[in-house]
């Protein structure tokens, strides 16, 4: 937390009462305070009051919740002209959580106003001390095209992208969850017109839309020129399940399903859609150490039109560290699914078997068999 010295929460409070300049005077001060010596935790306060009554830490953690909550008002407080001055002092307090929730702040009091003023400060924080605050200057450009839209992304063209084509894609990606179908307007028109736009800068417009309603990314989708389309699975996937989790991703799946893949360009879309949700679907259940879950992958994807060998082979590469019998019990719940006629028993079986080293996997296998006698398994595993 935050620890103004008395003195200067007496400064805090006199805020309001200041004429424009004393105001950045009083800004650039508590930067000052708080980049040098104004991060402290409340049991390292503790720590140092020694004997101190409990009556007394509770004095001075009382005040520092004051002054972290000054800190917020004198933000929420600023002209706007003011921001980007305190933005450059946020971006030098050393501890990493307190100056995120403070830029916080800052970003949510961007306007049309100062948003230029506050994405400079980054540029000018770097340049003056040598630090690089490149994921907040990422939040900062995003946070530019929400306010600014065409404004915040236009002046990278007129500057020919020169080193900015990052910075686009962020100001674009902004835009985009607030308007994407005027994201899109402009983007055709600037290409229209010549200018050099990057190819992934399509993918800024479909992850912006995707974040706030999937449907519309997927109709953004189908006006993207066919050459533009690269990358753009990966992020209207991640997108998708930043929005509504991994239940949202049947609309995905029904989208891809139905491309008409007459067209080579489709065709590739689609794999690339079913490949992105295949590769989240079985992180999930990899990260909930969970391979149960990967024969609820199979069946949902087997629904979309995926063939399930294909499918339970690459669950079974995700989980290849995962013990032998806990291997065999996923292959033996794919194989009682409506789509078990579908699948390549043998290779599979033979699959797993390839992941046997030990005598302790070895005999894991005769367990499972003495415990599953009628498995379709069987057969596969006592040729091994």
């Amino acid at each position: 937390m935050i620890y103004f010295p008395a003195e200067f929460r007496f400064l805090l409070e006199e805020m309001k009462m200041l004429s424009s300049f004393g105001f950045l005077a009083a800004g650039l001060a508590i930067g000052l305070v708080l980049g040098r010596n104004g991060i402290s935790s409340p049991r390292a306060g503790d720590a140092a009051a020694g004997n101190a009554s409990g009556e007394v830490r509770k004095t001075k953690s009382g005040s520092r919740d004051e002054a972290e909550l000054t800190g917020v008002r004198l933000i929420r407080s600023a002209a706007p002209d003011q921001v980007g001055k305190i933005t450059r002092q946020v971006l030098t307090i050393p501890d990493p959580v307190e100056s995120q929730r403070l830029l916080s702040e800052c970003l949510l009091n961007m306007t049309h106003e100062n948003w230029r003023d506050i994405v400079s400060s980054f540029r000018k924080t770097s340049n003056e001390t040598g630090r690089d605050p490149a994921d907040q200057w990422k939040l900062a450009v995003y946070r530019s095209g929400q306010i600014a839209g065409q404004d915040a992304v236009e002046i990278y063209i007129q500057n020919g992208l020169k080193g900015n084509t990052q910075a686009l894609w962020h100001g674009l990606h902004g835009w985009s969850t607030k308007d994407a179908p005027s994201a899109l307007r402009w983007l055709r028109k600037m290409e229209a017109e010549g200018h050099p736009i990057p190819n992934d800068s399509y993918t800024a417009i479909i992850a912006g839309s995707a974040r706030v309603d999937p449907a519309a990314a997927m109709r953004f989708l189908d006006s993207v020129p066919p050459d533009k389309k690269k990358d753009c699975a990966t992020h209207l996937v991640w997108n998708v399940i930043q929005n509504s989790g991994t239940d949202g991703l049947d609309l995905v799946l029904d989208y891809a399903s139905k491309l008409d893949t007459s067209d080579p360009a489709n065709t590739r879309l689609a794999g690339n859609l079913f490949d992105k949700v295949t590769e989240k679907l079985l992180w999930q259940g990899d990260h909930a150490r969970d391979i149960g879950q990967a024969s609820v992958v199979v069946e949902r994807l087997a629904r979309y039109g995926q063939d399930p060998t294909t499918i339970t082979r690459r669950a079974l590469e995700k989980y290849r560290s995962y013990p032998v019998d806990s291997k065999l019990s996923f292959l033996q719940t794919v194989s009682a699914a409506p789509h078990s006629s579908e699948l390549n028993l043998p290779s599979l079986s033979s699959a797993v078997m390839r992941t046997v080293k030990s005598e302790e996997d070895r005999n894991a296998v005769q367990q499972w068999i003495a415990k599953n006698p009628g498995s379709p398994l069987v057969p596969y595993l006592e040729n091994r």
